[in-house]
């Protein structure tokens, strides 16, 4: 489970626009009309808790865990358009037809879209009754009373995942609406892909439409007016710091706060001149300019500061010079909104694979696995890591984006044992990022079982979440403390070099 990391998901753009070109689906997001039987699960765990509280909380902290890992998907995707549309500038020329593997990725990645924009709607369903769970309905409903702050938490959930694809749409109509031709194929119709016409205006509209921004204004209100009442238990309960982070970090949040209605009427009128000729597109391409100004800086939505070891030569310089073949890499980012999902202290892992000459040492540089990868290496690209775009490699410079990082070196090593660790890693090199955080599959990597497949031969603690067997970070930094049997080499703790007692903060901060 990993902080930086969580696919490439074939194709993020289209997988960005599948959230949007859901006609019906957006429509459920934001209308709220057809999701009887969400709303009914809602209230069935309301009225099964029968006022308990502790098992009403239970109920919904399982229902988070499964939310938090869709919004993941949902931000990496974000995080990822960006860097989609700059490989799309690059590559389609506008003196050429969109090549026909672009358009069958965009098909495809659709219909991933397509079900990611239902899951993340039958979560704002699923929890709409909190909002409506007032002590007068409630008594409607011949239901006790709930708990205040579980009913604040539910809502937190709704009210998320409401803005996520509110910003999906802001950040992705930006990237439609600069290429005219992806705007007219994502309008055609496909059935065989399950799409029809015309959903991508069905979706605009729907954003825009006034009852539905003024239903996001009242949510706003809501969540203001009760935050100062909650605000110490949500800043001590993880998954409700999470969503409050989601939520502040959102810019959705801030557009709509502050909209009028004037201000919509004026968007509204603006999207119905492009609507009836689509050569005015020039007035609707600076409608979305203006909202990439404010949306345009992926980034932004999930990293509030730099790390303060990035760009810190004398840091650098220093842990440059201590690693070797095969080690592995911890690192925090407290200033990522990723950071807030992973239990723990530690949200990341990596391996440093070599220099050349290291593996020319170890008698694997002409190795055919190896080869593969000589101009990442001689490139200084030397760290391997599973991120949310995949398994890549990436310079020290790149990784030390940072807080805190450790270095974990297995002391007893031989050559032979490096050798064939540098090789399972380098034969996770571009594979997908793995969702459900599973050790049992190898089809899909998360960042701590590229640690956990590399180094086959320590008997690694693992949890069972939701089904399945994981490792986090802090379970590989176990294995450094002193029941071993790694070694921690190097120890930055908040950007500060730790030279004396370094296993023993580790062991405090892991616990």
């Amino acid at each position: 489970m990993c902080k930086q990391g969580v696919i490439y998901l074939k194709l993020i753009l289209v997988s960005q626009l599948g959230l949007l070109v859901s006609g019906c689906a957006t429509d459920r997001l934001i209308t709220r009309n057809n999701h009887n039987h969400d709303l009914y699960y809602c209230w069935q765990r309301v009225s099964e808790s029968n006022g308990n509280a502790v098992a009403l909380n239970n109920k919904l902290e399982r229902d988070i865990e499964y939310y938090q890992i869709l919004l993941e998907e949902a931000l990496t995707q974000r995080e990822l358009a960006i860097k989609l549309l700059n490989d799309i500038k690059r590559d389609v020329k506008h003196n050429a037809p969109i090549p026909p593997l672009l358009l069958e990725k965009l098909n495809v990645g659709m219909a991933h879209g397509l079900e990611l924009t239902d899951r993340i709607a039958s979560s704002v369903a699923s929890n709409e009754c909190w909002l409506q769970a007032t002590n007068d309905t409630l008594a409607a409903k011949n239901l006790k009373p709930i708990d205040p702050y579980t009913r604040y938490k539910g809502f937190l959930v709704a009210f998320s995942a409401t803005l996520v694809l509110y910003d999906t749409y802001y950040t992705t109509a930006n990237i439609i609406n600069q290429d005219a031709r992806l705007r007219q194929f994502l309008n055609q119709s496909d059935y065989g892909y399950g799409r029809a016409e015309h959903q991508l205006k069905a979706v605009t509209d729907t954003i825009f439409r006034t009852e539905n921004i003024l239903l996001v204004k009242k949510e706003i209100q809501f969540y203001e007016e009760n935050l100062p009442i909650h605000f110490s238990k949500v800043e001590t309960d993880p998954s409700a710091s999470y969503l409050y982070t989601l939520i502040q970090q959102s810019p959705a949040y801030t557009l709509i706060r502050y909209a009028s209605i004037d201000d919509i009427m004026e968007q509204q009128q603006i999207l119905a001149i492009s609507e009836f000729d689509d050569d005015l597109v020039t007035a609707g391409r600076s409608t979305m300019n203006e909202v990439s100004k404010l949306f345009g800086n992926i980034v932004g939505l999930v990293e509030e500061r730099k790390g303060k070891l990035y760009q810190d030569k004398t840091s650098h310089d220093h842990i440059a010079s201590t690693l070797k073949a095969g080690d592995i890499l911890l690192e925090k980012t407290p200033f990522r909104l990723t950071d807030k999902m992973i239990p723990g202290h530690w949200g990341h892992a990596a391996i440093w694979v070599g220099t050349k000459s290291e593996l020319e040492d170890l008698g694997i540089w002409e190795h055919p696995i190896v080869q593969r990868y000589h101009k990442e290496i001689i490139n200084s690209q030397s760290v391997v890591e599973a991120l949310r775009s995949g398994v890549e490699m990436n310079t020290l410079a790149h990784f030390m984006n940072i807080d805190d990082i450790a270095i974990l070196r297995d002391p007893q090593q031989s050559k032979l044992s490096t050798a064939a660790r540098i090789l399972r890693v380098l034969r996770q090199v571009g594979k997908e990022y793995d969702f459900n955080y599973n050790v049992e599959t190898t089809d899909k990597i998360v960042c701590s079982q590229l640690v956990y497949i590399a180094y086959s031969s320590i008997a690694w603690p693992t949890e069972r979440v939701l089904g399945r067997y994981t490792i986090s970070p802090d379970n590989i930094a176990f294995k450094a403390t002193n029941t071993g049997p790694l070694k921690l080499v190097v120890f930055y703790h908040d950007g500060v070099r730790v030279d004396n007692n370094a296993v023993s903060l580790m062991e405090t901060l892991i616990q």
